[in-house]
Formats: C-alpha cells, sequence, structure tokens
C-alpha cells in the first residue's frame, strides 16, 4: 500500500467524524517492508525468490525520494501540527533493517559485494543499508520528523543470528539510534532481547490472525510481554471490515487486555494495522465501529482523550 500524506493524517491523528484531525494518536511511524514489487521477499521466511541488493536500494528511494513515503509522512505531521498543536517531542520515525539471506550467497549493495553467507559479511552488509538508510534520512528535506531508529525484520533469532543482531545493534548505537524489534508470540530469543543489544521490544500476540486462538493468548501475551520487560503490538487488518463474522470481534481483546493491565498500558505501544486498517477504521461513520475507534482511542491515551 503506498501510503498518501491523507492515509498518514488518518494513522498518526484522532479523526473526528468529519475526517478532521482533533489531536495526537501515535507519536511514531515504523517503516516495514515484506516484498518487493518484483515478488522478491525481504522478509525472508517467505522463502524464495530473495530480495536483491538492488532491491534494497530501490526500496531505500522509496523512502527517501522526493515524494517519497518519509516526505509524505512530514507533510502528514505537519498538517496535523497545524491543526491540533505539535506532539509533545519530534515525531519519531524508524526504518526497517533488512536482513540479509545466508541463502543468497552474496548481496551488491550500491556496487559492493558482501558474503552473507558469513557473519561477517551479513553484519557489514546490513551495517552499510543502515549508513545508507541514517545518511539519507538526515539529508532529507523534513522539517517534522526525527530519526528514532532501526526495526529488525526478522521476527525471531537463534543460533548464529544472534551475533548478526548484535554486530548490527553495535552499528546502529555508533550512529545514535535505537534499535527495535517486534517478535512474534512464540519467538525465539523473546527473553533475550536486552542481551542481543535490542533498545525496545514489543510482542506479538498474534490473536487477532488466528480464529481458532481462545482469550486465554491475550492472558498469555500480556504475561509474556511483562515478564520480559516489553511492550504490546496491536494487531488488525482489513479483515476487520471484508470478514467481519470471523475478524470483527478480534481487536476488542486487545483493548480489553490494556485497560487490565494499566502498567503495560502506559508504556509503549506498536500498532500493526495492516495495510491501512487503522486509517479506514478512523473513516468509518457507522455506530460499532466508531465506538471501537474511540475504544482504541481511549485505552491507548485514557478516557479524557477526545474522539
Amino acid at each position: 500500500m503506498r501510503y498518501s500524506v491523507s492515509d498518514f493524517t488518518a494513522l498518526i491523528a484522532v479523526m473526528d467524524t468529519a475526517g478532521r484531525p482533533e489531536g495526537w494518536l501515535c507519536d511514531g511511524v515504523m517503516f516495514v517492508v515484506i516484498r518487493d514489487p518484483s515478488g522478491r521477499n525481504f522478509a525472508t521466511w517467505l522463502g524464495a525468490p530473495f530480495a536483491t541488493g538492488a532491491d534494497w536500494e530501490r526500496y531505500l528511494d522509496t523512502l527517501f525520494d522526493a515524494g517519497g513515503a518519509v516526505a509524505r509522512l512530514d507533510s502528514a505531521v505537519g498538517l496535523v501540527a497545524r491543526t491540533v498543536g505539535p506532539p509533545p517531542h519530534p515525531f519519531a520515525a524508524s526504518v526497517v533493517t533488512l536482513y540479509p539471506e545466508a541463502k543468497a550467497k552474496t548481496i551488491t549493495f550500491f556496487g559492493t559485494p558482501y558474503p552473507v553467507s558469513s557473519t561477517a559479511g551479513r553484519i557489514a552488509v546490513a551495517s552499510a543499508y543502515v549508513d545508507s538508510a541514517a545518511a539519507r534520512f538526515r539529508t532529507a528535506a523534513v522539517a517534522h520528523l526525527a530519526l528514532d531508529g532501526f526495526y529488525w525484520l526478522h521476527e525471531s533469532v537463534h543460533g548464529e543470528e544472534e551475533h548478526v543482531v548484535s554486530g548490527v545493534a553495535s552499528r546502529v548505537h555508533a550512529l545514535g539510534d535505537r534499535f527495535l524489534w517486534v517478535p512474534f508470540f512464540s519467538a525465539w530469543g523473546v527473553d533475550r532481547w536486552r542481551s542481543m543489544g535490542f533498545d525496545e521490544a514489543w510482542l506479538q500476540p498474534n490473536y487477532f490472525f488466528h480464529p481458532e486462538l481462545g482469550l486465554s493468548r491475550m492472558d498469555s501475551a500480556v504475561a509474556r510481554a511483562m515478564g520480559n520487560g516489553m511492550g504490546l503490538e496491536l494487531e488488525m487488518d482489513g479483515r476487520l471490515f471484508t470478514r467481519p463474522a470471523d475478524f470483527g470481534g478480534r481487536l476488542t481483546p486487545y483493548l480489553d487486555a490494556l485497560d487490565r493491565s494499566p502498567g503495560l498500558a502506559r508504556g509503549p505501544i506498536v500498532i500493526y494495522e495492516g495495510s491501512g486498517a487503522l486509517p479506514r477504521l478512523s473513516k468509518q461513520r457507522d455506530p460499532a465501529h466508531r465506538q471501537l475507534y474511540c475504544r482504541l482511542v481511549t485505552s491507548l491515551w485514557g478516557p479524557g482523550a477526545r474522539c
């Protein structure tokens, strides 16, 4: 999905029933990518064909070229700030750190070949990508955004990859940025996220996507997140609207969990809103969806939040 300025506005602001911003909903955005338009996979757990170094370069172009995603987000932040006042701190943007798949053998990134069959080679090419993304962000013509950090794409870390993560974390920290992670519910490494070099991590309950899962999954996710000093991810996608019988009620248990766990609710929360589900929810005018949207706002910001 190519988020427009309007989409970004509805993603980051609380929207009234006339489609106008009336407050801040989010204080940052993570840019994450799964697949190149060519069909090659950045998320290498999806299997071959794997994204190439040229695909990595093109992805950076989609972010940082004139009119790219970063510029559109910057415009949206400026629009909301002019309407409701500036955010409490510079609006945070984080960029995905693409994963160098060992099976690809070699990745050529901006003319330099990296042998990714070795740990050192994977650290080197991922670090080169981080350097390039950070440099382009800091020279981008944006007025309202601050580079907050880099998001590790792989959602489970074990074995040799722990050394890759630690090496890339060192490079991210050398640039003065944070290293972020959002593992899935049963992922390896959840109990070791700090020792691998991540600065902040959120757990995916994965409840929304699996109608066969009962409410006990949310209880388990809250306990696991809090036990490991992590935040929680809220999850939704377009099936909230297209398949209401199966998915229409799957977001509410996340909000119930936050309401029952004020310590978790007061901490940072990540929202996964597959392909624009949150902007779409903000624009719904039927009472049931509007009530759900307002419930989301108040679960994040408290009962005094405007909606």
